[in-house]
């Protein structure tokens, strides 16, 4: 449906003539050439394109919310009757994804290890890899640093090209080192990932509900509060693609919403119960996740549909559930390193407390303690072969611990939790702000110590919330799936970023002043110069765009005589440039910061037969002059490419790219 914007920053509009000229005699696919001025959108009426159904299949409509976590992962999923979309649902209709593959005892939780093994030539996913591993090292086998889990990539997306040398967390130079030693990027192994979670969700929706290659789905990915865009963008691709990969559904639309708004807004409507929420609360979420925790404040800014803003800019920091568990790490390791048992099998020291001493601690302290109980008394991990060694705390086959000791480990996790909630209150005292209420979520909010530490250091006010139990793992999941159903009211549809196409133009120094910091090439077919690569910026940022807009070109191509009609066009955006400016090489200064979105690619070699043309030129030269138009049409969160030919003749291809993450996050 239509954004609610009233307004439309419509640039200069004007149909225009624009040479393409091929790089070089041999190329397959040639860029666009250019000679006018800058380009912009215009509202229109889209050009319809229906989601084809086979007779007989599946007439749903299906709202597939994907939370990416650090640690976990989960999906969740409403269906309804095409055309019929509700304004609201209750609770019980969004449903998790459940028995993942080798999830034993937990096959009823709704989310799977953000976690994968490369080994053997064989690839392992979720609870499989760990256990895999294990079963590898125990018949005695050497897996070398290819051969380790590949964890945190989340975090890595960020910064994907990051040395492991510049890489200052120990456990990402890890994996970054894994994945160079595989010969993988990050972006492979985000996508063999998440490959995986789509093919186990497409077989457990058509198990359960009949879900088809051709039942439509909305796909709502939630991303952490203050990410850049350029990581937003990566996720964006990698999901477009593993559900393509997958055949997951036919995907009509994408909708990107940060991880604090999709929890809030399902937590205060439903999970909660009902805490009297009123217009303009400002109340605080705190995402506390496996790696990462985030601080989030909002205001309500409607109760129906439930909208929020953010009070202040958010925070956030490295003070996850895996705190706790590096802390006790280091403090551990020293005293056992020179422990006998270590050496009494062929299992590296550190497989065993990795696979052994480390999850018992995982399941059965961390998960369990409570330091709203007295720290007297002492917690247990049992480590087969272990001496006794009171100095130590080692009993025969255990290590003793003094509840006060583990209390300690959790202390950095907890302090600085703490103080990302601190800051918040601070920055909202200035602004004169009042925070009602912390709501906790995310995988670390089930902890009890967490939650006592917490009502503890912030008795007087606001108030801490737990949400109800059952929902902490997949809050943000199907919180995706509650805000895309209804995303009437959400931000105004204003651009974060510049989207451009990139082109080639006919070498004017006189008209453009960007060609006169720009060497000219001579084009091998027709011998005039070309400044290639340059980009026009079709939308600027910062711009109020309309639901429905367009830019139509008329383009033509010169291609050899021996060569197919192939034709390409790619788009590249820029977040960081305030003023675009056309006509400019993309790797200009003036362009910094440009990275590469997507390419589309047509052949035209079959209307070649049912349109000929008279070849030009004369010997090697010999060309033909295509003429046809682009069209461009930004159709909601997605930029529709087609190519028209003959120009005013039937449209040859098209292809959606999805831009989502170049508007804010929860834009309609």
């Amino acid at each position: 449906m239509p954004g609610r914007s009233n307004s439309s920053t419509t640039l200069a509009h004007r149909k225009r003539r624009i040479q393409d000229i091929s790089e070089a005699n041999d190329a397959l696919f040639t860029p666009s050439v250019s000679d006018s001025d800058s380009v912009g959108l215009r509202p229109t009426t889209p050009m319809e394109t229906p989601i084809l159904r086979k007779n007989g299949q599946d007439n749903m409509t299906y709202i597939v919310g994907l939370d990416f976590g650090t640690t976990m992962t989960s999906i969740s999923y409403y269906r309804f009757k095409s055309g019929r979309r509700p304004a609201k649902v209750p609770q019980s209709k969004i449903k998790d994804i459940t028995d993942w593959p080798s999830a034993g005892r937990d096959q009823q939780r709704g989310e799977v290890p953000s976690e994968s093994l490369y080994l053997d030539g064989s690839y392992y996913w979720g609870y499989q890899a760990r256990q895999k591993l294990e079963q590898f090292h125990y018949s005695g086998g050497t897996s070398g640093l290819a051969g380790r889990l590949v964890r945190f990539t989340k975090l890595l997306l960020t910064d994907p090209e990051l040395s492991e040398e510049d890489e200052t967390d120990n456990q990402l130079r890890e994996v970054r080192e894994t994945l160079r030693h595989l010969g993988k990027t990050v972006h492979d192994a985000v996508k063999d990932y998440l490959v995986e979670v789509f093919r186990f969700a497409k077989d457990y929706l058509t198990d359960e509900v009949n879900f088809t290659e051709s039942s439509e789905v909305e796909l709502s990915l939630s991303v952490p509060a203050g990410w850049p865009i350029e990581a937003s963008w990566s996720l964006q691709q990698i999901v477009r693609e593993a559900a393509s990969e997958t055949a997951f559904g036919q995907v009509s639309s994408f909708f990107i919403i940060n991880e604090p708004e999709a929890a809030s807004a399902f937590a205060l409507d439903h999970v909660v119960g009902g805490t009297n929420v009123s217009r303009r609360e400002t109340f605080m979420v705190c995402d506390a996740g496996g790696g990462t925790v985030d601080v989030t404040t909002y205001t309500v800014e409607h109760k129906s549909p439930f909208r929020l803003i953010e009070a202040v800019p958010p925070c956030g920091g490295n003070f996850g559930s895996t705190c706790v568990n590096r802390a006790m790490e280091s403090d551990l390791v020293e005293d056992l390193k020179d422990e006998p048992c270590f050496s009494q099998n062929k299992i590296s020291m550190e497989h065993q407390l990795s696979h052994n001493l480390f999850r018992k601690f995982e399941n059965d302290v961390k998960r369990n303690f409570d330091n709203g109980d007295a720290l007297q008394g002492d917690a247990y991990l049992e480590l087969y072969g272990l001496d006794e060694n009171p100095s130590k705390g080692f009993g025969r086959g255990m290590i003793i611990l003094k509840r006060d000791r583990v209390m300690g480990w959790f202390v950095p996790s907890l302090e600085g939790i703490a103080g990302l909630i601190q800051q918040q209150l601070d920055a909202c005292a200035e602004t004169g702000l009042r925070v009602q209420k912390i709501i906790l979520f995310g995988g670390y909010a089930r902890s009890k110590t967490l939650q006592s530490f917490l009502r503890k250091r912030f008795s007087r006010h606001p108030k801490v919330v737990s949400p109800k139990a059952g929902v902490f793992e997949t809050t943000v999941s199907r919180g995706t799936v509650y805000r895309a159903i209804d995303k009437s009211k959400g931000p105004l549809r204003q651009t974060i970023a510049n989207i451009g196409i990139l082109q080639t133009e006919p070498y004017n120094p006189k008209k453009f002043a960007a060609h006169r910091e720009a060497p000219p090439d001579r084009n091998g077919l027709n011998k005039k110069k070309y400044v290639y690569g340059t980009v026009q910026w079709i939308i600027k940022k910062g711009q109020l765009a309309d639901y429905n807009e367009s830019v139509q070109e008329s383009n033509h191509r010169v291609i050899p005589v021996d060569q197919p009609w192939k034709i390409k066009q790619s788009i590249y955006y820029n977040p960081l440039i305030e003023n675009p400016q056309d006509h400019y090489p993309v790797d200009h200064p003036k362009n910094a910061g440009s990275r590469w979105a997507d390419t589309v690619m047509f052949d035209l070699t079959s209307a070649k037969e049912r349109h000929p043309l008279q070849a030009k030129g004369q010997g090697d030269d010999r060309h033909y002059e295509v003429h046809y138009e682009l069209l461009v049409e930004l159709q909601g969160r997605n930029l529709k490419v087609s190519v028209v030919y003959p120009p005013g003749g039937e449209v040859q291809g098209t292809k959606e790219i999805v831009v989502a993450a170049c508007f804010r996050p929860g834009t309609e």
